[in-house]
């Protein structure tokens, strides 16, 4: 059996929040989480794969200028739309979502309770939602997730594998950090 293994020399990308990319085997992709989503995307036989990283669900101005990364459909319609022009589908992806953490809640002991009330509570929940809506919508499944919480998170695609690395920071005092290897 043949391992996979990074490239000697591969291109790292950091997505900020707003951006996608997709890419070829040779690149590994990165981010940092909050309450925003970041969807992967990998091709098993090609090596390609790709992540969008997503602020807001849906642009809530109803003004219809040029896609923007910051808004889930919008996000995941533009990372698709790369990968139609690399010829491939969508159903022939590995797709796996992150984030969406509850970000705007204050720890006291053991115990949480919601430092704001209203819409900022639950940018993080309704992120996560419409990551499921979407990918069902194409018909698929994540393969693996690790959303909601209340820490924030390191992802890293590795485009040569498929493999994508998490790093959540909770606080110290309730839960250790943690690194999780979600495999292809």
């Amino acid at each position: 059996m043949m391992e996979d293994r990074a490239p000697e020399d591969f291109m790292e990308i950091f997505l900020q929040p707003g951006e996608c990319f997709f890419a070829d085997a040779d690149t590994r992709l990165r981010t940092l989480l909050g309450s925003c989503v970041a969807i992967t995307m990998w091709h098993p036989k090609r090596k390609l794969g790709g992540m969008c990283h997503y602020l807001l669900p849906t642009r809530m101005d109803g003004h219809e200028p040029a896609l923007e990364g910051r808004y889930g459909d919008e996000a995941l319609f533009l990372l698709l739309r790369q990968a139609r022009q690399a010829g491939c589908r969508p159903k022939d992806f590995h797709f796996k979502i992150f984030g969406g953490a509850d970000m705007f809640t204050k720890l006291n002991g053991s115990r949480s309770r919601p430092a704001r009330r209203g819409n900022d509570a639950a940018i993080g929940r309704r992120n996560i939602e419409l990551a499921h809506a979407l990918l069902e919508d194409l018909g698929v499944k994540p393969q693996s997730e690790d959303v909601g919480g209340m820490c924030a998170r390191a992802i890293m695609l590795d485009n040569w594998s498929g493999d994508v690395w998490v790093r959540s920071t909770y606080d110290t005092s309730l839960v250790a950090n943690r690194d999780l290897l979600l495999t292809a």
